[in-house]
C-alpha cells in the first residue's frame, strides 16, 4: 500500500546522508575526525571540540546524522517489503518472484552507477592528499582501480568504490532470509514477535560485528509495525500530541550516536532502530494537521523520495569530484579557515547535480528495470506453476498406477 509520507521520508533520509558526507570532508580546526567528538554527560556540552567551526560542524553532523538516516532506510524496507508480500499468496512461487524483483530493484542501478564511478576514477583521478582534509576523505581512491578490485565491488564482496554500497549489501543479504522472517512475523502474535525481535537484538549485540547481523533487527521492527497499528485503539488526531511524539522520536534518533557511541558501538544502533520504528509509526498513525504531515506532502519532498535511490547512489562520487576540484584551486589557508562554509557550498552544489542525475537514472535505468523485474518474475511464476502442475499430474498418475499394480498383485495372490 503506497504511502506518500513514507516516500518523502525515504527522500529526506537520502538527503541527510548526502549532507552528512559533505561535512566529513575537512579537518575542522585541525581535528581530522570531527565526527567522533562526543557530548559530556556531566556538562551536556561537546568535550572533544575547540573553536566555532568545530562546534558548527559537529552540530551539522548531529542534525544531518547519516547513521540515523540509514536506520530509517532499513526499518522502512522491513515495513514496505512486508506489505508487498501481504498482497500475494504465501507460497514458494511468491517468494521466488520476491527474489527476482529485489535483484532487479537494487542491482541494475547500482551496476550503472558503479560503472560510471569506475570510469571516472580510472580515466581522470590522481590521488592527492590535500591539506586540511579529514581521515575519511583521504581514505578514498588512494590507488588505481584494478579489474579484481572492480569485480569485487560489482559483486558486493567489497563496497569501497561507492561508499554507500554497504547498505545495498545489507539489503540483499537480508532479502535472502526475508520471506522466512516475514512468515514468522505473520504467523505469530505480539508476544512471540517481541521474543523474536529480542533474539535478533541479542544477535546484533553478541554476534559478529558485521552490518548484516547488527542491523537485522531493524527489518523486523518494520515487519512488526502493522501489528502495532492494528492493536492501537485509534489514530492520533491531536496535532499537539502528534508533533510531540514525532519530535521525541526524532530527537532520540538523531542524538543516540553522539551520546552513546563511547559506551557501546551497538547501543546507538539499537536506539536508532527503535526510534526509527517509533517515527514511522507516528507518521502512519497521525491524520491531523501536524507540521510534518504538511512538510512530507510537499511535491518537492515526494519527488525527492521517488528519485531517492538513484540520488543515494550518485551523490557520493559527485560530492567527491566537486570537493576534489575545489581543493585543487583554493589555497590551504581558505580550507583551514572556512571548512563549514566550504562544506555547505559542496553540499548545495553536489545535491543539485545529484538530483538531476537521479531523475535521468530513475527514468532510464531504475524504472525500466523495476518493470522488467516484474515482467520476468511473472513469467517465471507462470513457468513454475506449470512445472508444479505437471509434476502433480505425473505424481498422481504414478500413484494411481502403483495402486492398480498393488491391486493386481493382491488379486493374483488371492487366487
Amino acid at each position: 500500500m503506497f504511502n506518500e509520507k513514507l516516500e518523502s521520508l525515504r527522500g529526506i533520509a537520502a538527503l541527510v546522508v548526502a549532507v552528512y558526507h559533505c561535512f566529513l570532508i575537512f579537518a575542522v580546526d585541525q581535528n581530522p575526525t570531527i565526527w567522533d567528538s562526543t557530548f559530556s554527560f556531566s556538562t551536556g556540552t561537546l568535550t572533544d571540540v575547540t573553536g566555532i567551526n568545530s562546534f558548527l560542524a559537529r552540530m551539522a553532523l548531529v542534525v544531518f546524522n547519516g547513521g540515523a538516516a540509514v536506520s530509517v532506510f532499513f526499518v522502512l524496507s522491513g515495513y514496505v517489503l512486508g506489505l508487498s508480500l501481504d498482497r500475494k499468496p504465501r507460497n514458494v512461487i511468491t517468494y521466488f518472484a520476491f527474489y527476482v524483483k529485489r535483484v532487479f530493484r537494487i542491482y541494475p542501478t547500482y551496476f550503472v552507477s558503479l560503472t560510471l564511478i569506475v570510469l571516472s576514477i580510472a580515466l581522470f583521478h590522481k590521488y592527492v592528499q590535500f591539506p586540511n582534509t579529514s581521515v575519511w576523505f583521504n581514505w578514498w581512491y588512494t590507488e588505481g582501480i584494478s579489474l579484481k578490485y572492480a569485480l569485487e565491488n560489482y559483486f558486493l564482496l567489497d563496497t569501497e568504490i561507492n561508499n554507500v554500497a554497504w547498505t545495498l549489501k545489507v539489503e540483499l543479504l537480508i532479502s535472502l532470509i526475508f520471506p522466512l522472517i516475514y512468515l514468522l512475523n505473520r504467523w505469530f502474535g505480539l508476544m512471540m514477535n517481541l521474543s523474536i525481535l529480542l533474539s535478533l537484538i541479542c544477535l546484533g549485540y553478541f554476534g559478529p560485528s558485521i552490518p548484516t547481523v547488527q542491523y537485522a533487527f531493524m527489518f523486523y521492527i518494520g515487519l512488526m509495525l502493522p501489528l502495532f497499528l492494528e492493536k492501537q485503539p485509534s489514530r492520533i488526531t491531536s496535532p499537539f500530541l502528534g508533533n510531540a511524539q514525532f519530535l521525541f522520536s526524532l530527537t532520540c534518533l538523531l542524538t543516540a550516536r553522539v551520546f552513546l557511541i563511547k559506551i557501546s558501538t551497538f547501543l546507538p544502533v539499537l536506539i536508532e532502530g527503535l526510534a526509527s520504528g517509533c517515527l514511522i509509526w507516528v507518521l502512519l498513525s497521525t491524520e491531523g494537521d501536524t507540521f510534518y504531515n504538511r512538510f512530507l506532502k510537499l511535491n518537492l519532498m515526494r519527488k525527492l523520495g521517488r528519485y531517492s535511490y538513484s540520488f543515494y547512489l550518485y551523490h557520493f562520487i559527485v560530492m567527491y569530484w566537486i570537493a576534489y576540484g575545489l581543493l585543487l584551486i583554493i589555497q590551504p589557508r581558505i580550507s583551514a579557515a572556512y571548512p563549514v562554509v566550504l562544506s555547505s557550498v559542496i553540499a548545495l552544489v553536489s545535491i543539485l547535480i545529484s538530483y538531476f542525475l537521479a531523475i535521468v537514472s530513475y527514468e532510464w535505468v531504475e524504472l525500466p528495470m523495476i518493470r522488467q523485474g516484474s515482467l520476468i518474475s511473472e513469467k517465471l511464476s507462470e513457468v513454475t506453476r506449470g512445472i508444479f502442475a505437471r509434476t502433480f499430474i505425473i505424481l498422481r498418475r504414478l500413484r494411481k498406477r502403483a495402486g492398480d499394480f498393488s491391486l493386481t498383485i493382491a488379486l493374483k495372490r488371492s487366487r
